[in-house]
């Protein structure tokens, strides 16, 4: 099975990409070349992530920064689905199909009964 990933891309003059698995791992960042460093909104919502991590995350610059946020934003955005799919297949006894349920969830739109039924 294939691991789902979230890509925050800055698409400016200098490109930068964050990609973090579906529980908020980094799992790479990078970019192109350095730039300013600015937009308050975002550093706050970097550093609360941060702050959550135990290991070191070497943002090199502003873009990197920047593409974290947007990965941050696109987690936040199914972590309630993700949640509904955990809890599902917890009071069912079937966590051990949780990659292959929030593939199928997200990646082919597909209910999460539907989607359990299909996989056991």
């Amino acid at each position: 099975m294939k691991r789902i990933i979230i890509a925050g891309i800055d698409s400016g003059t200098t490109k930068a990409y964050a990609l973090l698995d579906i529980k908020g791992n980094i799992i790479d960042i990078g970019s192109s070349k350095n730039s300013h460093y600015s937009d308050l909104e975002k550093i706050k919502m970097k550093d609360n992530f941060l702050k959550t991590k135990k290991e070191y995350v070497d943002l090199k610059n502003k873009h990197e920064k920047d593409a974290l946020v947007a990965a941050l934003y696109g987690l936040k955005k199914i972590n309630s689905l993700i949640k509904k799919i955990d809890d599902h297949l917890k009071q069912n006894n079937k966590e051990h199909l949780i990659d292959e349920v929030i593939a199928k969830v997200l990646l082919e739109n597909m209910p999460i009964t539907s989607a359990v039924r299909k996989i056991s």
